[in-house]
């Protein structure tokens, strides 16, 4: 699908293995309980350079790709975290 698909409070119980969506997947209200494995969101224009953001469920984690970053979304929430700390105390 090109665009947003609101699934919520449907009787969908399971996700297609090739299922795209290039805006919102509301899966509010459904018996969707697991995830697909490659289920991969992206965010085009991220940042200052304009870099693609991924973002992929493992099976047991989100995983974050930023240009050459790749880790945890702890790990690049505390990123971000700290390059605004960091940005802010220039600053001042």
């Amino acid at each position: 699908m090109g665009r947003s698909l609101y699934l919520n409070h449907t009787p969908i119980t399971v996700l297609p293995a090739c299922l795209t969506v290039g805006g919102v997947l509301d899966l509010h209200g459904t018996s969707i309980a697991v995830l697909p494995v490659a289920l991969i969101a992206y965010r085009k224009g991220y940042g200052r350079s304009g870099r693609i953001l991924f973002a992929a469920w493992t099976g047991k984690e989100i995983r974050i790709a930023a240009g050459c970053f790749f880790d945890t979304l702890d790990a690049f929430e505390w990123g971000y975290i700290i390059q605004v700390y960091r940005q802010g105390r220039r600053r001042l």
